[in-house]
């Protein structure tokens, strides 16, 4: 008869028991360990996104953030909290050209989003608004990316229409023409 220890907590399982291989019910054991972790872990990642995604100082390990998220998002994982997105709401219009433009790329599967469309759409609203027309320009692609995919993106679209409708810069109004 063999003995299998358990090595973190030094309990010994027999290798016949009513649950079956002492082996499997060890694997069993540990596999539920591990979803118990991921489960606290992705609520732990959820609700300190924000902080998560503002922690780095260089934009490029910034977008690779803005990336994984996007990615959650598209996979249909809650990745942002609503405190997340009303701190976003809040410092969007005080961020720099580049990470602007990396937070609309994420704008768009937000937009598409039951849980965040409505969230998307009020910082969408502020980006099309902003002065640098290549912000504009980020914001109209991310209304395109969810137009005939959500009401809310033909009601930007119409809203961005009215709102642009004496933009200055070409490339701005022309994309928005072709929309």
């Amino acid at each position: 008869m063999s003995i299998l220890s358990a090595p973190k907590n030094g309990h010994s399982l027999n290798s016949i028991s009513s649950s079956g291989n002492s082996a499997e019910h060890y694997k069993i054991v540990e596999t539920a360990k591990t979803a118990s972790l991921h489960r606290l872990e992705s609520i732990i990642w959820k609700y300190s996104m924000f902080i998560y995604l503002f922690s780095s100082t260089d934009i490029s390990e910034f977008e690779d953030r803005v990336e994984e998220i996007r990615d959650a998002v598209i996979k249909g994982h809650a990745a942002l909290s609503k405190e997340d997105l009303k701190n976003l709401s809040q410092v969007i219009i005080k961020l720099d050209l580049f990470r602007l433009q990396a937070i609309v790329r994420l704008l768009a599967p937000l937009l598409e989003s039951k849980f965040y469309s409505q969230d998307a759409a009020l910082m969408i609203r502020i980006l099309l608004k902003h002065a640098e027309a290549e912000v504009r320009y980020a914001a109209l692609e991310s209304i395109s990316f969810a137009l005939g995919e959500v009401p809310i993106a033909e009601e930007l679209l119409a809203e961005a229409k009215n709102l642009l409708k004496n933009e200055e810069s070409t490339f701005v109004r022309e994309y928005l023409e072709s929309l």
